[in-house]
């Protein structure tokens, strides 16, 4: 009985003076970087947190890595687009225009857009072509 009771003394006084080592080389160090995750199974990426890459000067590091959120995404689709308008926007372009997501993701992105209004599709497979929606010419 002794013997266990000694034990659990030393390892709490282990965990203890860990937690405060810890704690010390906290207040001299500073925080280390933690990795977040991003995106379930498979594909899954893990990025240093935003507050450590500004903390190292390069804030801009981290959302280039992390990339642009869907709405910033749909918004790029859209001036592109409308930036193409006479001769519409074939989806080889659109795919160039954010480089990062794949085509599944890009025609995602412009079926968002075709539900609320903002695009037309004109065509069929890689000949077709999308056009911003003018004051509901378009069917």
């Amino acid at each position: 009985m002794c013997k266990a009771r000694d034990r659990k003394a030393r390892i709490h006084s282990y965990l203890f003076d860990f937690m405060w080592e810890a704690r010390f080389q906290l207040c001299i160090e500073g925080p280390k970087p933690r990795p977040q995750s991003q995106f379930r199974g498979r594909g899954v990426r893990h990025l240093l947190s935003q507050r450590f890459y500004a903390e190292i000067g390069q804030p801009g590091a981290y959302t280039r890595r992390s990339g642009l959120d869907r709405e910033t995404n749909k918004a790029l689709l859209l001036q592109h687009i409308k930036g193409n308008a006479a001769k519409g926007a074939r989806m080889q372009e659109l795919i160039e225009v954010l480089r990062h997501p794949s085509r599944d993701q890009v025609q995602g992105l412009l079926r968002e857009l075709k539900r609320e209004g903002q695009v037309w599709f004109q065509g069929t497979t890689k000949g077709g072509r999308w056009f911003p929606r003018q004051g509901g010419l378009h069917a």
